[in-house]
């Protein structure tokens, strides 16, 4: 699962129609097509029964990963996939996967791929989150990579995290970076030239966090930034900002379509779809609005595609969209079900390919392959399965957790489910605020709280049945500093700690009610290295460590409100071994452990001093473990460690230093779990969310699992048989802070 992103987190409330008007002028008369592909959305496909004509792709048929960003075909009829867990490329028939190998430079430099384009050589290139750009070469099967790392000033990307990339047909390649502006490249000489936001400079990029790119077919650029949509004028190096006409001003871009008339649409982030014309400047919105069947069905666009029978549709992180220009509205069909895993409902990606076969990712869904006319799907009644993220239990002995669009769900002793969602009134102060649950924590009081993906932080009354809500307000420097909340943590003197995305570290003040945030600032090097907080521990002197989205880990000390970071460098191979971290563990023995995105798991054989940071220990693939992705870590009883990974649960013995591994065919939900989804009870059992609920399972002294439940199919199974085994070889060591 990836962790939510910009995209997801960064979201305005206030919408307004401007007018209504249709602007897709391509033929609409093929309502057949539209019909059999609305089918495929709507209905989940019994395998055995697959049409022949559309194909459900997942990780059981060798996708790396469920969540697709990307999708792109080349000259030699492959189409590749940009997934948060590699780069796939499929024949159709198999996928070859591309992952990083930290030993060999010619791999892919990440293994989170957010976007993927076919350059004019017919050369792909990839944008990573981590590792800069690549771009793979047919000839040699190979990557040539382009960093933040280069030794010489001009040949250096301005960040190794990019949301975007664009190959022109002049040569160059346009690099959106998550936060340093835009970077032009050179391919043949390695030269790059950053363009950023200059608040002195009325023509300089809009803003520094760019999401989208898009080469019109005139030869121009656009661009999609946080704040709002830029058009690059090469003649003179500057940036003409294109006014949407929205009440903010400045919305923050997700998505640029181009259509055959030349109007270009733009998918914001909570603001709707816009038109614009370049020609005329006419723009129109289009948004939702609960009472409007019609209505465009989510105010989050993600992708736009316009088909080649000029059916223009629109993935939101609600389903998907057709737009109908006799009616001036859409036809909306649903949370996106599309896969044997479920999904989240969000539409991620939107690609026709030369032959004129539809493609379309998903949040956790997988793809859909639509390969003709005449498709007929059945809906076969599978229930969809919950994407668990969290986990908590209520000092009455109930259990919870928490779900991606299902809300928090409460599990009575009678095993009966209790949902508690979002109110049909929006205004209604006591309902859930949000129904994607990313954190949940019963503090040493006995309250129950529930960080949400957009909805803030709330303090769950048991006894009402109902949410007390607290949301970032702008006007008000005391309030929640981001409505997204990835962990919650309470120390040992009772303070609540929060992590948010895109807002720092915030501790909460509960007899004001009133946050303190901690936030990064580029021109402080003792800030927090990032504003994107993923995991929190305390240490037993008080300080905390502080994990973070793409800024490594940090020792925090909350008296001083000041910060040690502790990051990947590359030419050290006893660094921290990814710079995104998942999880932090402390062991009885004082170990501290790391689960990383891409790195997989760092053990500290050496604690940080004043004059020199902590030196790791990684344990990857090459060594067992499943998976460099490490969600979660949970112990047992006998001092191993349970890690939730991409590909199945694994069992590390830190004395042997071997993983025992197990998937999908050892009873577990499915190979994919979720981030910080994991949970160990009173009693000792290990609970883990993935993308088709949770296993829960009490470890017994043998490698096996004796009794695997899943939270969502309600049965209880054994290992079907023997889990793979590894062993890296002599006893570690136990040092740490």
């Amino acid at each position: 699962m990836r962790i939510h992103t910009e995209s997801d987190m960064e979201l305005s409330r206030q919408m307004t129609v401007m007018t209504q008007q249709t602007t897709n002028n391509g033929t609409l008369a093929r309502i057949s097509i539209a019909l059999a592909v609305i089918c495929l959305m709507t209905a989940t496909i019994a395998s055995a029964a697959r049409p022949t004509d559309a194909e459900h792709l997942t990780w059981t048929h060798g996708l790396s990963q469920t969540t697709v960003f990307s999708i792109q075909d080349d000259e030699r009829g492959s189409v590749w996939f940009a997934t948060e867990d590699g780069l796939n490329r499929y024949d159709g028939r198999t996928f070859t996967i591309y992952r990083n190998d930290p030993s060999d430079p010619s791999t892919l430099p990440a293994n989170l791929v957010r976007d993927v384009d076919a350059g004019p050589d017919g050369r792909i290139w990839v944008a990573t989150e981590g590792g800069g750009v690549a771009v793979w070469n047919p000839a040699t099967d190979s990557f040539t990579r382009y960093t933040q790392n280069a030794v010489a000033p001009d040949l250096a990307l301005s960040s190794n995290y990019n949301r975007a990339v664009a190959a022109d047909r002049l040569g160059s390649v346009w690099i959106a970076s998550r936060s340093s502006g835009l970077d032009r490249l050179d391919p043949t000489s390695g030269a790059v030239v950053n363009y950023k936001h200059d608040s002195k400079d009325p023509s300089s990029l809009a803003d520094d966090r760019v999401y989208e790119l898009l080469g019109s077919r005139d030869g121009s650029l656009f661009i999609g930034t946080n704040r709002g949509l830029d058009r690059f004028d090469a003649t003179t190096n500057s940036f003409e900002h294109i006014n949407l006409g929205h009440p903010a001003k400045r919305v923050s871009i997700r998505a640029l379509f181009e259509d055959r008339s030349g109007v270009l649409w733009v998918g914001t982030s909570g603001a709707g779809l816009f038109s614009f014309d370049p020609l005329t400047g006419k723009v129109v919105h289009f948004k939702h609005d609960r009472d409007d069947d019609l209505s465009l069905g989510d105010d989050t666009v993600q992708s736009i595609l316009q088909d080649s029978f000029g059916q223009l549709w629109v993935g939101t992180a609600n389903g998907l969209n057709q737009l109908d220009p006799k009616l001036g509205g859409f036809h909306r069909y649903g949370r996106v079900d599309i896969s044997a895993t479920g999904g989240s409902g969000s539409v991620t990606a939107l690609h026709q390919d030369s032959a004129g076969e539809l493609w379309v990712g998903t949040e956790l869904g997988g793809l859909v392959h639509w390969k003709g006319k005449k498709a007929i799907f059945k809906d076969t009644g599978r229930s969809k399965a919950d994407i668990v993220t969290s986990f908590t239990e209520s000092r009455n002995g109930l259990f919870y957790f928490g779900t991606v669009g299902e809300g928090l769900v409460q599990v009575r002793r009678n095993g009966k489910m209790v949902r508690f969602k979002t109110s049909d009134d929006e205004s209604d102060p006591d309902a859930i605020s949000d129904n994607r649950v990313m954190s949940l924590l019963t503090d040493s009081k006995g309250r129950i709280w529930v960080g949400t993906m957009r909805g803030g932080l709330s303090k769950f009354r048991q006894g009402r049945k109902s949410f007390r809500t607290f949301r970032h307000d702008p006007a008000r420097p005391s309030s929640l500093s981001a409505d997204g909340v990835m962990t919650i943590h309470e120390d040992a003197s009772g303070l609540l700690w929060v992590g948010t995305f895109g807002g720092g570290l915030n501790v909460f003040d509960g007899r004001k009610n009133r946050f303190a945030a901690y936030r990064h600032d580029p021109e402080n090097p003792e800030s927090l290295s990032s504003d994107r907080v993923t995991a929190i521990l305390s240490t037993r002197s008080g300080l905390l460590w502080i994990g973070t989205d793409g800024g490594g880990l940090n020792l925090f000390d909350p008296r001083t409100g000041t910060a040690q970071r502790f990051q990947n460098d590359p030419q050290d191979p006893t660094s921290l071994p990814a710079d995104t971290v998942c999880a932090i563990y402390r062991d009885d023995l004082g170990t501290l452990w790391i689960g990383t995105r891409g790195g997989g798991l760092a053990r500290m054989t050496s604690p940080p001093t004043f004059s020199a940071g902590p030196t790791f220990e990684t344990y990857s693939e090459a060594d067992g473990l499943p998976n460099s992705v490490v969600y979660a870590i949970q112990p047992d009883a006998s001092g191993r460690l349970w890690l939730s990974t991409n590909h199945g649960l694994s069992l590390f013995d830190p004395a042997a230093r071997s993983f025992t591994n197990f998937d999908a065919s050892d009873g577990l939900q499915a190979n994919e779990f979720n981030f910080g989804a994991s949970y160990r009870s009173a009693t000792g059992k290990l609970f883990f969310g993935g993308i088709n609920g949770y296993n829960a399972f009490m470890p017994s002294s043998s490698p096996g699992l004796d009794a695997v439940e899943n939270g969502n199919v309600d049965y209880t199974r054994g290992p079907t048989r023997r889990a793979r085994s590894s062993s890296r070889g002599s006893k570690a060591g136990t040092t740490g802070p």
